[in-house]
């Protein structure tokens, strides 16, 4: 995941706060093209008192040589089909 940002962190440290994140409902999920990532994006899942069960979309991302060519389409699919078979509303924040 470091490759495809400029924020670079010492993996003990990365490996750290993923382990964090995961143990209060967080998932990362990725995108591959014969065993090449290509993109991911990380799942928040929350019950809200005001929306029930919600998964929030954190930092969708592909690669820039395969942007434009209907992966991001195919893996933004995924998530709302396997965000709908939770029963979640799927959340998303353009920043």
């Amino acid at each position: 995941m470091q490759d495809f940002t400029s924020h670079k962190y010492a993996d003990d440290e990365l490996l750290q706060r993923l382990k964090s994140m995961f143990a209060h409902d967080y998932d990362c999920v990725a995108i591959f093209l014969e065993n090449q990532l290509i993109g991911f994006c990380g799942l928040w899942y929350q019950t809200r008192h005001y929306s029930g069960k919600s998964c929030e979309l954190d930092h969708f991302y592909i690669d820039e040589p395969f942007q434009g060519k209907g992966y991001g389409k195919q893996f933004l699919d995924w998530i709302t089909s396997n965000s709908k078979q939770k029963a979640m509303k799927l959340r998303a924040q353009c920043l």
